[in-house]
């Protein structure tokens, strides 16, 4: 009989997350935000989290706004209205703060990292503190992230600017500019009318 409390664990575990997602989505649809199946979005307080309306995250986009015990620094997750975020990225404010603006297209499998562990620390793995150093994305108004792309922390992206796909970001990549590679380099100014 000792299996029971393990059955009733898994079972209230799955419909726990099911009625969080629930309510979480009902919450956002009421503002014009879509949210695609499989969508995790971990965070400790709400006001850490700010979605603007008509923003769309696709199918199978992890989310993380934690500030995880013992690490110190609060964390927060702003994006912009109209703004589309495709299927399956990983976006992680945890210990810092990501700010993505209007009007911006993120495409697949594109990751977004707030802040590292602080690596010069000797301490045990799991006691190892964020690194207050460029704990920060900044993403301006309609950028383009290109598919698979990697924007690490300490990062801003000018408004207008397209990050091309596979591309490292690890520099800022000034307003109306393509940037791609690895690790990234501005290629070129956008021109209109080519």
């Amino acid at each position: 009989m000792k299996i029971i409390p393990y059955l009733f664990y898994f079972i209230f575990r799955d419909v726990g997350k099911y009625f969080f997602n629930v309510s979480v989505r009902a919450n956002f649809r009421a503002i014009g935000v879509n949210i695609g199946s499989g969508v995790t979005i971990f965070y400790d307080k709400s006001e850490n989290l700010v979605i603007g309306d008509l923003v769309s995250i696709g199918k199978g986009t992890l989310v993380f706004v934690t500030d995880e015990k013992n690490k110190g620094k609060p964390s927060s997750l702003t994006i912009g209205s109209n703004t589309t975020i495709n299927e399956y990225n990983n976006i992680r404010a945890s210990g810092g703060t990501v700010k993505i603006g209007k009007n911006c297209l993120i495409a697949q499998f594109v990751t977004i990292i707030a802040s590292n562990y602080d690596i010069d620390c000797t301490e045990e793995l799991s006691e190892i503190p964020w690194d207050d150093k460029n704990a920060f994305v900044t993403i301006g108004d309609n950028v383009w992230i290109g598919a698979g792309a990697t924007i690490l922390p300490g990062v801003t992206i000018g408004d207008g600017a397209v990050v091309a796909a596979g591309a490292v970001v690890t520099k800022d990549l000034p307003e109306n500019y393509i940037g791609g590679g690895v690790p990234m380099k501005i290629l070129r100014e956008r021109r209109r009318g080519i």
